[in-house]
């Protein structure tokens, strides 16, 4: 036979309890966060991540004979459809693949009928219109994070770094995070609130210790003199949101741009 790998990768996982990121941006990043995460966590699982770790000897891939398995489902091809997650968070979305999907509705669609699917619980920013998607069409619990939401934290970003800020059983909470622009903020929150729906908990202050990726926000070179980044942005709402991220945080140095 002769699969697409997400064709493969779905029959690969068909017995397991998956836990499906989506969205058109930060999936890599997100799922990344919440391997970290539930390596803390007493909770056995395997995991998929599309992307390399920025720390030598973490593997992009591994197996296990546990249950849990955590992978970034993507919706480019099409392959979408053959996901039936026991967990689905979805980030964002904004309109891509535009020789698969016809418009911003059809590619919501596709995300409804995966909300459909999902047997455990579906994850949307709180107040995004993703929520109304997923009371619509999802037949299992929906939750909602970000500010306000069911898992309450929201992130900021000022000279000293980002940090996201969660209320907890004990107070507020705020932790650092090894990333750049409040868009990460946002994949941190989701990575801790499904952090929090698999293992019970979200350990607190782990995610300092987040190697971070290649290729995402990586400073390759930081002198007086120049900052050298390089970046996978490639869709105009990132490429606005990593450039904005620079203008606002270095409006005194000269910005190019190599793409």
């Amino acid at each position: 036979p002769t699969l697409l790998r997400g064709q493969a990768l779905a029959q690969s996982v068909s017995d397991k309890k998956l836990v499906a990121v989506v969205g058109s941006h930060g999936k890599t990043t997100t799922t990344a966060m919440l391997v970290h995460l539930l390596g803390y966590a007493d909770v056995g699982f395997g995991y998929v991540v599309g992307g390399f770790f920025d720390e030598a000897g973490v593997p992009s891939a591994r197996w296990s004979h546990d249950q849990w398995v955590i992978a970034e489902v993507d919706e480019s091809d099409g392959t979408i459809e053959s996901f039936e997650p026991e967990i689905t968070v979805v980030l964002n979305c904004d309109l891509d693949h535009v020789d698969r999907y016809e418009d911003l509705d059809d590619m919501k669609a596709a995300y409804g009928r995966l909300f459909s699917r999902t047997k455990g619980q579906v994850l949307v920013p709180h107040g995004h219109a993703l929520q109304n998607l997923a009371n619509e069409e999802a037949s299992c619990e929906v939750a909602t994070f970000g500010p306000g939401g069911c898992f309450d934290a929201e992130a900021e970003e000022t000279d000293r770094g980002l940090h996201v800020i969660r209320n907890t059983d004990d107070g507020e909470v705020e932790e650092s995070v090894r990333a750049l622009g409040d868009f990460n903020g946002w994949n941190a929150i989701a990575a801790l609130g499904v952090c929090q729906a698999v293992a019970g908990q979200a350990p607190i202050g782990r995610l300092g210790s987040f190697p971070g990726l290649k290729r995402r926000q990586v400073v390759l070179c930081d002198s007086p003199e120049r900052m050298i980044v390089e970046d996978y942005a490639h869709h105009p709402v990132e490429l606005a949101a990593i450039l904005g991220h620079f203008r606002n945080m270095s409006p005194e140095r000269h910005l190019r741009v190599v793409f």
